[in-house]
């Protein structure tokens, strides 16, 4: 039937206790992933402990795929998940929780990319190999190999179909909070600053320097919805050393001060 079977063996037990010991049986394989496709007895299930609780290492796997390093993710995963079964500790709940884990951390860089991620596993494929995931640790890494392996070649894609001033963009979007300007966005892309100004504003129509001051602006506006958030603090949180010039750059931008805007705001939430 091309099918696999796990088979779990019960004690003899009388009619009445027939349906409890069929759950004990449904409980034991839930909680053997490991001996997915093998015969076991339940004596021998139910004399194994499950301590503590399994978990992955998000900041190790963050990092791993902002480097698009699917080598070292699908080892770690597999060390992990072999770790788990040895320790008894890996079940189908374990592995659902390993898995929405790499998938949030894969839809978030799929996102910085402005990727559809749900487009892109909304497949037969993709949908049969999540489903089978939990089955078994084999499984699992066959469904984050196939779940890398597509987000990574659509990321390289998109990288090389972008513009300059889209690259840019990006940057300036994952690091406006930091102390960044022409110079060093240039050296980030391995270009000449006063070239990489050129296009930018013949792509854009606008200065480098205006782009992150407006985007450092959006946020602060952002921030200023707020009202538990100091204005000082604001202004910190999006890249500005000096409250004065902040203050200046964001009446330029908004017409107002930022004091003034939250004013606005306030007023126009109590009127809503």
């Amino acid at each position: 039937m091309n099918s696999i079977l796990t088979v779990c063996i019960c004690n003899p037990c009388r009619v009445e206790n027939l349906y409890s010991m069929h759950q004990e049986a449904i409980q034991a394989l839930v909680h053997n992933v490991a001996d997915y496709g093998t015969c076991f007895h339940l004596s021998d299930a139910q004399a194994e402990t499950i301590n503590g609780s399994f978990t992955l290492d998000t900041k190790k796997l963050e990092e791993s795929v902002f480097k698009r390093d699917k080598r070292a993710i699908l080892q770690y995963v597999k060390d992990h998940l072999e770790e788990g079964t040895k320790t008894k500790q890996l079940s189908i709940e374990a592995l659902q929780s390993a898995r929405q884990t790499l998938l949030q951390i894969v839809y978030v860089e799929l996102a910085k990319a402005d990727c559809k991620a749900p487009d892109l596993f909304n497949n037969a494929v993709a949908q049969e190999l999540s489903e089978k995931s939990v089955q078994s640790m084999m499984d699992f890494i066959r469904w984050a190999n196939y779940l890398l392996s597509t987000a990574f070649s659509k990321l390289e894609l998109t990288a090389r179909q972008e513009t300059i001033s889209q690259k840019v963009h990006r940057y300036i979007k994952e690091h406006y909070a930091e102390n960044i300007d022409r110079n060093s966005i240039a050296e980030e892309f391995y270009v000449n600053p006063e070239y990489l100004g050129k296009i930018y504003k013949r792509e854009t129509g606008k200065n480098l320097k205006d782009a992150v001051s407006e985007y450092r602006i959006q946020k602060a506006k952002e921030l200023l919805s707020h009202p538990n958030i100091r204005i000082g603090e604001i202004a910190m949180e999006v890249g500005f050393d000096s409250f004065a010039y902040f203050s200046t750059l964001f009446k330029k931008y908004t017409g107002t001060t930022p004091n003034e805007y939250r004013k606005n705001l306030n007023v126009e939430t109590k009127e809503d």
